[in-house]
């Protein structure tokens, strides 16, 4: 099956990575996309934040003024983990075309009525422990995150290849600062996404349990949801032809792609 634009300008495809990986972590899953989008990966951690004590709300507000200015309007946006937080930040103010987050959680802490997720006590230890040791949190960080996987094997080989380097400590300080947005609130945003959605998260996911499906079907009940069987917080690494077919369908089904059997 092949695929052809339903429009006849080049479609624009966004891609933001999770916390503490680089962008050409979807270089191998996006590789036979080129044809077909224009595809622009966003090095939004590269973008620096006030450090010092700053409310998180002021460094989401410092972020998003930046990234509408590197976001094309009517996009497609990928966001993967930390990134599908922050494209939910964007969709709406860009007009975007469609949303679809990986393995994503509007709430990654736990709140007042979103138990789903990260407790306040987990998620602060594991920013302090960072800080004090950066290599062995961020080896620890990786196993967590293809814990649970069919091909964790595969999944630790593609996080270890295109990991963020922390060596210089200005680095880490912002590392530490976009650590910190984990802790938003983006629960109005996904309520009051105009586009079309996509959520796909992993069955065995240890960050994102899959009982928080539920949760964002009630705040969003016109999202596609979609658990992918097997598959931990990397499905796009592990189950890349499952999550291809995912997002193909979804992109036919809103008439922004027209599928067509060869």
């Amino acid at each position: 099956m092949s695929a052809k634009q339903a429009e006849s300008a080049p479609l624009d495809l966004v891609v933001l990575s999770g916390w503490g990986s680089e962008s050409s972590i979807f270089d191998a899953f996006l590789s036979g996309w080129s044809s077909r989008f224009r595809i622009t990966k966003i090095d939004y951690q590269s973008v620096p934040l006030p450090i010092g004590n700053e409310c998180i709300e002021d460094l989401k507000s410092h972020l998003i003024c930046a990234l509408l200015e590197q976001v094309p309007r009517k996009s497609i946006l990928l966001g993967w983990s930390l990134g599908g937080l922050v494209a939910s930040w964007i969709a709406n103010r860009l007009d975007a075309k469609a949303f679809i987050a990986l393995a994503w959680n509007p709430c990654f802490v736990q709140k007042a009525g979103w138990h789903h997720a990260m407790s306040p006590e987990v998620f602060d230890d594991f920013a302090s422990a960072f800080n004090a040791n950066v290599r062995q949190m961020q080896m620890r960080f990786i196993a967590l995150q293809s814990q649970g996987s069919a091909h964790a094997s595969m999944e630790r080989k593609a996080l270890l290849a295109n990991r963020k380097d922390y060596s210089d400590v200005l680095v880490l300080d912002q590392a530490l600062q976009f650590l910190r947005l984990l802790g938003c609130d983006a629960r109005m945003e996904l309520a009051q996404l105009s586009c079309p959605s996509l959520l796909l998260f992993g069955e065995n996911d240890e960050l994102v349990p899959r009982e928080v499906i539920s949760d964002i079907k009630n705040l969003n009940p016109l999202a596609s949801v979609r658990c992918i069987p097997d598959a931990a917080h990397l499905p796009f690494i592990s189950q890349a032809e499952e999550v291809n077919r995912c997002l193909h369908a979804f992109l036919a089904q809103q008439n922004i792609l027209i599928e067509e059997d060869v």
